[in-house]
C-alpha cells in the first residue's frame, strides 16, 4: 500500500514538472493577450476620434479655418497679426518698446 501511494506521488510529481512550464508560458501569452487587447481599444477609439475630426475638416469650412489658423499659423491677406510680448523681454524682431511687434 505504501509502495502505490509512493508510486503515485512520483508519477503526480512528474506530471506536475512536465506541464508546470507549459502552464507558465500558458499565463505570460494571456497577459500578453490582455495587454494588446487593451492596446487595440485604445486604437480603436483613437481611431474613431481621428475619424471624426478628418470628417469635421472636410464638412465645416468654418472649423477647417479656425485650426488652419491657430494650428498653422495661416492668416488672411488683408490681416496683421500682433504678438503681445512681456515688457523687457526681447525677441527677433522686437524693434518696438510698447510690448507690442508687428511681423
Amino acid at each position: 500500500m505504501i509502495k502505490n501511494a509512493l508510486l503515485l506521488c512520483i508519477v503526480l510529481a512528474g506530471v506536475f514538472f512536465l506541464y508546470l512550464p507549459s502552464y507558465v508560458a500558458m499565463q505570460r501569452l494571456h497577459e500578453k493577450n490582455q495587454v494588446y487587447q487593451k492596446k487595440i481599444t485604445d486604437l480603436e477609439r483613437s481611431n474613431t476620434k481621428l475619424a471624426g475630426e478628418r470628417k469635421r475638416l472636410l464638412e465645416d469650412p468654418q472649423y477647417f479655418e479656425k485650426v488652419a489658423r491657430e494650428k498653422m499659423g495661416i492668416i488672411k491677406d488683408d490681416e496683421v497679426i500682433y504678438k503681445v510680448v512681456p515688457y523687457g523681454h526681447k525677441t527677433e524682431t522686437s524693434a518696438n518698446t510698447d510690448g507690442l511687434i508687428k511681423e
